[in-house]
């Protein structure tokens, strides 16, 4: 039986090699697609697969619930709550806090600045990071002791064997000198937790920080590790007896030390496994880098999809070509062949043509993964032992499922039948009926890929180009100064106005892919609670972003209230002081118009703000993110965390960023000024849409590829079986152009119901998707129409590149061609 199988196939490929090759390159293409949409899926569900038990380990978020607004839900809490987490949930295994800070480190003559985390003794205990040397259940025994990663410690020492030596870490200009005591290992998956170092939170940053101390401050996020499972599911129905217990206080306003009378209305804890962090981060304000599960999967559908379309080309070539293999079938059956022989045989045909498409589909992936993994920011690697198993089993897999009908068709042909017949056999109704069906399924899928490909890029331009409330053209931002003092922080200001092609400069909290935040409940006139985000600005802001002023006026030196004591007046002092507020705030709290909010106030504690001007909303957040009440206080006071926003022209990006570089060193030597465009500081943003985009564009290219090659083959078949027919109407005086009419209606009746099929899906999955933005386009009846055009051209031209030759040979000729 193998020897036949081989024979035949072999020969098939002599006969009719177009009819071959157009077969197994669409199979090739399938699995290659398949294959890239799988490596692509499995990427983004290992997240943390290198930390054992990530099931058992959570991360402790924080949602606000506001009344008539959606809840926040954020990833940076209180390390209040740590303490009283240790002593309520007996069945903790560990918990550790982690706070990422921007800082300097030195060792020699070198200096780099990076982002760390800093944390207590417990985070390896609590996360299990692999270390490749030293013991994670000591490495932060010492408060002097510093983990790096592998990366950083070739970056600084040039070898990854560094135990016992020294490094020293500088934060708002404090100096600590740290010992290495590990040497994490290189994640061999990808992971949201990858810090660059270790290390435990100083002293002074504890007795600094009210985020040890008040459950309105925040400036990290928790960890815990369960005993098992079930464990989490029995604290996650404990987390609002905790707040109440816990976190609840009389409502004084500025004493933010608890969460009010009620926390537990106004506030939950959720225990997110650090398995799905990937995932649920894209709904956490504070966190940037999560995945869209549904878009993942979504993606890992469309290799499926695009499989199916190559098995439904196999199926249809294959029967379409059975009317060329009937008089073998008569043949062999005349001489003794049985129909379940004749069966195996033809199954057998298709498992060996599904192997050689898999050999070439694996030649496709090594050719184009390398273009592919720049293309969507993720290195696709083939492991031989695995891919080449699950390949395998694939390509048996698609060569049995397009196998099936084909043999089922080409097994039950009679000889008497075929031997009496003048002409060779159309195929019947039935099999004309199957290879429309599954014209019509091909075309459905590639239409809606297509539409949902087309939706999917318009909205990550969209959201990469649209307004954000500000310019964010000419702007450069600055790391956190790591200075409080007002005078260090306002010569530097100085200093960097005066550098030329800079038009204006200010020191702020917020900016672009906001670092750090602080929140208070205000109060409005109502009486009713809003939480509020709020930013301490400097003079010269509004020069600097150009922000919208949709009611009001800006901050000014004519008017005394216009200027307070940051945070700390918030806190200490009972003003009144003059605020901006953004669009969000004017519905949070009721008012009827930005021009309705000017002159009301707003109270936070005992300090009374006056709004004198209203804002459009500026977005300096994640696109899935909404965009938050807002509160704008200025101050010629100190601004801790502060950054520099500088508005240049007339200079290069390049050269300006070394100007202020070299102006920052020289006022601020301890600390590495790199500042950065609004666009790279916000890449983050897009990245995973971006790249998830490309694939779906690689995707929709490869179904319309695919369904190409299908429809090509089979308008050549139909032309080639039909040029009898096609001599007589010649003969009878048709047109070359009537030849083509007949021929475009037989094959883009079902392509056009294809896209009427597609049209209402996509919508309803690409109306699903948009809801997840807070911007968004518009769902346009253009991209359907588009893509309608599109597909029916592509179709037209495939057919009319087929027919035409045949159209315009002579009818005598056609007549006469065996």
């Amino acid at each position: 039986m193998l020897k036949t199988i081989f024979g035949a196939t072999i020969r098939q490929a002599r006969q009719y090699p177009r009819y071959f090759f157009i077969d197994i390159l669409g199979m090739a293409v399938g699995l290659c697609f398949f294959i890239i949409s799988a490596q692509y899926v499995c990427f983004e569900y290992s997240f943390n697969d290198n930390v054992p038990d990530a099931k058992t380990i959570a991360r402790v978020d924080i949602t606000y619930k506001v009344p008539g607004h959606a809840p926040i839900e954020s990833g940076i809490l209180s390390f209040a709550a740590l303490p009283f987490l240790r002593a309520d949930f007996p069945f903790l295994a560990a918990s550790t806090l982690d706070r990422p800070v921007s800082v300097l480190l030195e060792a020699g003559n070198r200096r780099f600045s990076r982002t760390i985390e800093q944390t207590d003794s417990e985070f390896f205990k609590t996360i299990p990071l692999p270390l490749e040397q030293g013991d994670p259940a000591h490495a932060l025994d010492r408060p002097d002791g510093i983990v790096l990663s592998d990366r950083l410690a070739k970056a600084i020492f040039g070898k990854s064997d560094v135990l016992g030596r020294s490094i020293i870490v500088m934060e708002e200009g404090v100096k600590v000198a740290l010992t290495v005591t590990g040497v994490l290992s290189t994640p061999t998956v990808a992971t949201t937790i990858d810090p660059e170092a270790v290390m435990i939170i100083p002293q002074w940053v504890r007795e600094k920080s009210y985020a040890f101390t008040r459950w309105r401050s925040s400036i990290g996020s928790i960890y815990v590790r369960f005993r098992g499972p079930s464990d989490m599911a029995l604290a996650q129905s404990q987390t609002s007896s905790f707040l109440s217990r816990r976190a609840s206080g009389p409502d004084s306003g500025n004493d933010d030390r608890n969460l009010g009378v009620h926390p537990e209305k106004t506030s939950l804890l959720t225990f997110v496994p650090l398995s799905e962090t990937h995932f649920h981060d894209i709904v956490v304000e504070d966190k940037s880098d999560g995945a869209d599960r549904g878009v993942v999967d979504s993606l890992g559908l469309t290799g499926i999809f695009v499989l199916i379309l190559a098995i439904g080309n196999s199926v249809n070539l294959s029967t379409a070509r059975s009317a060329l293999r009937a008089r073998e079938v008569a043949i062999r059956k005349t001489l003794g062949a049985t129909r379940s022989a004749l069966f195996m045989q033809f199954m057998g045909e298709s498992i060996l043509q599904a192997l050689i498409s898999a050999v070439l589909a694996l030649s496709f992936f090594e050719l184009v993964s390398p273009f592919i993994s720049s293309m969507v920011g993720v290195k696709l690697n083939v492991d031989y032992e695995h891919t080449i198993l699950i390949l395998l089993i694939s390509a048996v897999a698609t060569g049995i499922a397009a196998g099936v009908y084909p043999a089922l068709v080409l097994s039950a042909y009679r000889p008497a039948i075929i031997f009496s017949s003048a002409a060779l056999p159309s195929g019947g109704r039935l099999e004309g009926k199957v290879r429309k069906v599954l014209i019509l399924v091909q075309f459905s899928i590639a239409s809606v890929i297509a539409i949902c490909t087309l939706v999917v890029n318009k909205q990550a331009n969209f959201i990469r180009t649209s307004d954000q409330g500000y310019t964010a053209k000419g702007l450069l931002v600055s790391p956190q100064i790591p200075a409080s003092d007002a005078n260090v922080q306002h010569q530097l200001l100085d200093a960097v106005r005066a550098i030329p092609g800079v038009t204006a400069a200010t020191l702020s909290v917020l900016e672009p892919n906001v670092s750090t935040v602080s929140y208070f409940d205000a109060k409005t006139a109502r009486g009713e609670n809003i939480h509020v985000l709020t930013d301490v600005i400097s003079r010269g802001y509004d020069v600097v972003y150009l922000p919208h002023l949709l009611a009001g006026r800006w901050f000014d030196n004519f008017h005394g209230q216009d200027n307070s004591q940051g945070w700390d007046g918030l806190l200490a002092s009972p003003g009144p002081y003059n605020i901006i507020i953004n669009s969000r705030t004017v519905s949070a709290a009721g008012f009827a118009s930005p021009a309705a909010a000017i002159g009301q106030s707003l109270t936070i504690g005992s300090t009374r703000l006056y709004i004198i001007g209203v804002e459009d909303d500026m977005r300096f957040v994640s696109p899935h993110e909404k965009v938050r009440p807002l509160v704008v206080l200025q101050s010629r006071q100190n601004i801790p965390a502060a950054v520099i926003t500088i508005r240049f022209a007339g200079v290069a990006s390049r050269d300006m960023q070394e100007r202020l570089k070299t102006v920052w060193n020289r006022l601020i030597p301890d600390a590495e000024g790199n500042f950065e465009t609004v666009a790279d500081r916000t890449s983050e943003f897009y990245m995973n849409g971006q790249r998830q985009g490309k694939l779906a564009i690689a995707g929709s290219i490869m179904t319309f590829v695919i369904a190409g090659i299908g429809l090509y083959g089979l308008a050549s078949l139909s032309s080639v079986q039909r040029r009898h027919e096609i001599g007589i109407r010649k003969a009878l005086g048709a047109r070359v152009g009537d030849i083509i009419i007949l021929m475009l209606r037989g094959f883009l009746f079902p392509v056009s119901l294809a896209c009427m099929i597609a049209c209402p899906f996509a919508w309803s999955l690409m109306r699903a998707w948009l809801s997840t933005f807070s911007q968004r386009i518009a769902l346009s009846p253009a991209y359907f129409l588009v893509v309608i055009g599109l597909t029916l051209g592509f179709a037209a031209l495939i057919v009319i590149g087929q027919t035409l030759r045949l159209a315009r040979m002579e009818s005598a000729r056609a007549l006469r061609r065996p």
